[in-house]
């Protein structure tokens, strides 16, 4: 079994990249994923993989919803990540941390359990092209773990960059040059080129442990609230409440994302930022919302949603 670690900041979106990844090298994968809040949305999307064939393909999404698994102590990864070798043994196991993680405690973690049968594959981090300032400048800590521990650093939201912006965003965050940085999009690869990220073993001097960097500071610490079972009476009345989200009057918004009832129907919906998406395709039964920001106003948010 091999471990691929994919890390990214909150909404950098490594969902929907894990989907093309799997739905590419058709390999027999688990995915372990550490939601930020109670309801877990992207497990659905995960169960829903076609390949370019169109033809399905089997993902078991593994979730853990308490906690991080990279900081937490309640949560031993190491435990979890033998007991899926052990009873269900994948070719492939992808770890997704929550985007508010350190990585580089989590391979510390699982530096210990790796032997002959379990192997660690070079961790990818997937950056943002729309917010990465953003989350460069007000949560620097989590940003820079990320892209210390990466080897492989891919670009969403990049479709339209050139190869000199690539190379433009190594030097303005100063990423190493043993970070590898496709300069195109993942959309446009040939099978290959996903097939290749997982032929890269990680190598790891036992003499030396990982290191790991220290806690965020307070300032850059975020909290989460969720709101089970939200319901609008149409899809503007959802616009008007992320737009609220937005012009911050609930708090600083980060991030947020859910399901809502509308009628019949159920609405999907992803805001990152000063920016969101709304669909009508539904992930799993399960509705709800989750904010993800700093200094968030309870009493406010809950007016909005309910």
């Amino acid at each position: 079994m091999q471990i691929l670690l994919i890390s990214g900041f909150l909404g950098a979106g490594k969902t929907e990249f894990i989907k093309t990844l799997v739905g590419a090298t058709r390999k027999q994968c688990v995915v372990l994923e550490n939601e930020y809040g109670e309801i877990n949305f992207d497990s659905g999307r995960l169960k829903d993989i076609k390949t370019p064939d169109f033809q399905d393909v089997a993902v078991d999404v593994e979730e853990l919803t308490e906690g991080c698994i990279c900081c937490s102590m309640n949560l031993d990864v190491s435990l979890s990540i033998l007991t899926i070798a052990n009873s269900l043994d994948p070719d492939l196991l992808i770890l997704e941390p929550s985007g508010v993680a350190l990585p580089s405690r989590l391979l510390a973690k699982i530096e210990p359990i790796l032997y002959e049968r379990i192997g660690l594959l070079e961790p990818i981090v997937i950056l943002d092209g729309q917010h990465y300032p953003e989350a460069a400048q007000n949560f620097p800590t989590y940003l820079r773990d990320q892209l210390e521990t990466a080897s492989t650093l891919l670009v969403s939201k990049s479709e339209s960059w050139t190869a000199m912006d690539y190379r433009a965003l190594r030097k303005e965050l100063d990423i190493p040059d043993h970070v590898l940085i496709p300069e195109s999009h993942y959309s446009t690869w040939r099978d290959r080129a996903f097939h290749e990220l997982l032929e890269r073993p990680l190598i790891i001097d036992g003499k030396a442990p990982v290191k790991v960097n220290p806690e965020p500071p307070s300032k850059e610490h975020l909290d989460h609230i969720t709101f089970p079972d939200v319901r609008v009476a149409s899809p503007y009345v959802l616009v008007s409440q992320l737009e609220a989200l937005i012009h911050g009057h609930g708090g600083d918004v980060v991030r947020a994302k859910g399901q809502v009832r509308c009628g019949t129907e159920i609405l999907t919906f992803d805001l990152v930022g000063g920016s969101y998406a709304v669909e009508g395709e539904q992930y799993g039964d399960e509705t709800g919302v989750v904010v993800i920001g700093r200094n968030l106003n309870h009493e406010k948010l809950e007016y909005i949603f309910t």
